[in-house]
């Protein structure tokens, strides 16, 4: 789908409000490359093709995509020798409220590339954003930031609704098995994916097997199982390290995935 873009604006110094720039750059030359910016940024491809680089490696970028640049990430896209024309539409911000939402993992670091697709919405939901950054009337910050907001949730929403069933697993597994030994937010880690606790929990359970609560005990007794096996650390203490309140709680939950102690694994282990 071909879509119209205007020329290239921008605008800075809109005082407290978190939308600081914005514009459409049609038939893009070149590649940015080792780029680190102070501010958020949303980058959406409505025409073309290229890459993007950060410190991780290469990712082929095509119409539709969207890059989320972080603050502080070092970073290149565009087009390179041989890619197709690139025009984008994009917004520049920053504040706490969206430093909050990367804590709460609506965006992370970790996959700065979206796909939610080519739609007359999102490039219309960018058009209002940009059109705000290059105002030359004062703008009602907080209704920037909710739109701002309500635009990274659709985002986010639709990338993991295209990427479907397997997509989503892959990354509410690993989201899960971060900080094992921590409790878990639910709200927080549901939010990462654009829904909410009940929604993310059944969600979860029909596409990896089990409930959010039970797979993370499944992998702690992984964990545990590694520990017991490479080593002579005291059950207290490979307790502790997991999360677990105490090493009678341990025990119990090991037993009841596995059938056996943790001390009957481990002699049972090394034979």
């Amino acid at each position: 789908m071909a879509v119209k873009t205007p020329a290239i604006g921008f605008r800075h110094g809109l005082g407290a409000a978190a939308l600081t720039g914005g514009g459409w750059m049609r038939g893009k030359q070149g590649y940015l490359a080792g780029r680190v910016m102070h501010e958020y940024a949303l980058v959406y491809l409505v025409e073309g093709g290229g890459w993007y680089d950060d410190d991780a490696g290469d990712q082929r970028v095509a119409t539709g995509d969207v890059i989320v640049v972080f603050p502080g990430q070092r970073h290149g896209y565009g087009r390179r020798v041989g890619d197709p024309h690139w025009s984008e539409g994009f917004v520049v911000f920053h504040g706490a409220v969206f430093e909050q939402l990367e804590r709460d993992g609506l965006i992370d670091r970790r996959r700065p590339l979206l796909s939610p697709g080519l739609d007359p919405g999102l490039v219309a939901a960018f058009a209002v954003l940009i059109d705000e950054a290059r105002s030359a009337h004062p703008v009602d910050a907080r209704l920037s930031v909710a739109r701002l907001h309500l635009l990274l949730a659709e985002i986010v929403g639709r990338d993991a609704r295209r990427g479907g069933d397997e997509a989503f697993a892959s990354a509410a597994r690993a989201r899960l098995e971060e900080r094992i030994d921590q409790p878990l937010d639910l709200v927080a880690v549901a939010r990462g994916f654009s829904l909410g606790s009940e929604a993310f929990r059944k969600r979860f359970a029909r596409t990896v097997g089990a409930p959010p609560a039970r797979y993370r005990q499944l992998r702690r007794v992984d964990r545990a199982k590694d520990l017991l096996a490479s080593g002579d650390l005291p059950l207290a203490e490979i307790a502790a390290r997991l999360g677990w309140c105490d090493q009678y709680f341990f025990s119990r939950q090991f037993k009841q995935v596995t059938g056996r102690t943790p001390a009957a694994f481990r002699r049972a282990y090394r034979g």
